[in-house]
Order: structure tokens, then sequence, then C-alpha cells
């Protein structure tokens, strides 16, 4: 186990937290919506973004840690990994459609651009299952390195990156053939991953080395290294303002990076052990583990404008903001 909390046991297995993509613009039909796991009430709180509010909770399986929401389909998959079930939750209704099976530990989890594949690490069988978005069947299996953990797929659909914790890699499969093609570099324990496809760039975010390792992701050249704060574990990217926004849960914090320079340029205090985070339009959705809570945050100003209350240690590892 890599994290460990205050005043409070950890589950036995890896927590792995944060990470994701920018979530998409919500439709014009739609405001978008936050999908938060819970961990400790085994369930999703649903928060309606703009009226900041928790609308509905929907039970899923036992310690829920990842999420992928697909706005084309309406749908949102949930890693347990207690259970070590996958749920499907269908977006419009706010229930669970469907649960598979996901191999002994699934942890992160994601989605491709247009809802057709789901991809999720399986934490003790260093795989990565591969699941028809529509049908929910399995596709395939992928071998990749030790412990992997987040996942992020790239904007083009065309490539998916697993962090690796155990290993300090990242594996690159190729979506089509279904096989990894390359391993880049990462700092000690990568847990987290982020893509900015202004400029082709994948920020891994390292939670024993207190740093973001910044790849390019067409050479897989090692670009910089960014100290940021203790156990980092989740990032998401501002494209339009060029911030990336990392939680470090030891340091109750959000390190700022600069996409330009590559550097830290503020440091935001925000809730207990922050872990998971995403960025739509001008604010910034921080997910504290210990504070029971969603913060929100300004892109610009950095100042936390508000907090909604969850369910019990709230994770949302992955893309959880989206508009059925």
């Amino acid at each position: 186990m890599t994290g460990q909390s205050r005043g409070e046991a950890r589950l036995s297995w890896p927590v792995v937290l944060g990470a994701a993509l920018c979530a998409g613009a919500a439709s014009a039909a739609a405001s978008p919506f936050a999908y938060i796991t819970n961990q400790g009430s085994d369930d999703v709180s649903v928060i309606d973004l703009a009226l900041r509010k928790v609308v509905a909770t929907v039970p899923v399986g036992k310690a829920p840690a990842g999420i992928a929401v697909s706005s084309p389909t309406a749908r949102a998959f949930v890693s347990n990994p207690e259970s070590k079930t996958l749920s499907v939750i269908d977006l419009r209704s706010n229930q669970v459609v469907d649960t598979l099976s996901a191999g002994d530990g699934p942890v992160g989890i994601a989605v491709s651009p247009d809802g057709s594949r789901v991809w999720l690490a399986d934490w003790f069988n260093n795989r990565v299952l591969v699941f028809d978005g529509i049908s929910h069947r399995t596709l395939a299996t992928v071998p990749v390195g030790r412990a992997p953990a987040g996942v992020v797929v790239h904007p083009d659909g065309s490539r998916v990156f697993v962090a690796n914790r155990d290993s300090n890699t990242v594996s690159v499969i190729d979506a089509t053939m279904l096989k990894v093609t390359a391993e880049l570099p990462a700092g000690n324990h990568p847990f987290a991953l982020a893509i900015d496809p202004s400029d082709s760039r994948l920020y891994v975010v390292n939670v024993w080395s207190d740093d973001v390792t910044v790849v390019d992701t067409g050479s897989g050249a090692w670009l910089a290294t960014v100290p940021v704060g203790r156990s980092p574990y989740g990032a998401a990217v501002d494209v339009s303002a060029g911030k990336v926004f990392v939680t470090n849960q030891h340091a109750d914090s959000v390190s700022v990076i600069d996409t330009r320079t590559q550097a830290v340029v503020a440091t935001v205090p925000v809730g207990g052990y922050p872990e998971g985070i995403a960025v739509d339009g001008d604010r910034v959705y921080v997910v504290n583990w210990m504070d029971d809570n969603v913060a929100v945050m300004d892109a610009h100003t950095y100042k936390v404008l508000d907090t909604v209350d969850t369910g019990r240690n709230s994770r949302g590892f992955g893309q959880f903001i989206g508009a059925p």
C-alpha cells in the first residue's frame, strides 16, 4: 500500500487516485455532473455542478475507486477493487445497469472518446482488461508492467497510457492492435496520468518521488521533472489556461504547474487528503478523501469557492465529469 491516511487505517489493497484528462465541455442540452466514487460508503455521489449539490447517490460494489464517464453513451464505469467488479451506471436514470467481473484488482479506468471501449487496470494481474463500451463484453487482455494504476486514453483514441507503479514506467497500448508498443520513463511509483492534447505532453504523477514527469507522447522523450507537494496522486490539465493541477495527499494542497515553463506557479491549500481532480470550464474540482467532500476552485484565481459534501472517503479517480 502506497498511501497512509491520518487517523484511519487504509484498506489493504493498493489505493490509487486521481487523475485524468480534463472533462469535455457539456452539451447545450444538459449541465455537467460530477460522479464521485466513495470508498467508505460503497456508492457514487452525483453532483449537479450548476447547483453545486448532490442530486443522487448510486450504490455500487465494495470500495469503489476508479471512474470513467462517457457522455456519448451516457454511461459511467466504476471499478470496485474489493468486489473485483466493474459497475456500469446509466447516467440518465442514475442506476447500475450491469456488473462485470474485473480481474483481481480493478483500479484505474478510462473510456475512449467515443465511448466504444473501456480500459481497466487489473493491479494484481499486471494487465489491462478491454471491454466493449456498448455491449460490455470483454474484448481482450493486454499484459503491461507491474501494479498498473492510472489509465488515460489519447484524445484521438489511438493509444492508451498505463502507469505501472512497481515498474516505474508507463506502458503505451496501441488501441487497434491491442498490444503494448512502447514503455515510457517515469519517476518513483507513478500512479496518475493526464494528457495535454494541445502539445502532446503526458504528465505522470509519481507518488513516492513527490514530482511529475513530463513526457512527449510522440517521441517518448523525457522533457522535464517538476517537483510538487508530498505524495501527489491526481492531475488534471486546463488547456485554455495552460495549467496542470496536481493534488498532493500528504500536503493537503494542489500544485499548479505552468505548461509553458514546466514549473509550479502556485500551491493552493484545499481539504484533507485531496485525491481525484478534474477541470470543467473555469472551475477545478478537488476530491478530498479525509473531509468527504469536493472543493470547488476558481481555475484563474485559485480561490476555493465552495465545498460539496459527498459520501464517505471520496476518491474520484479518473474522468468523473460528464453530461448525460
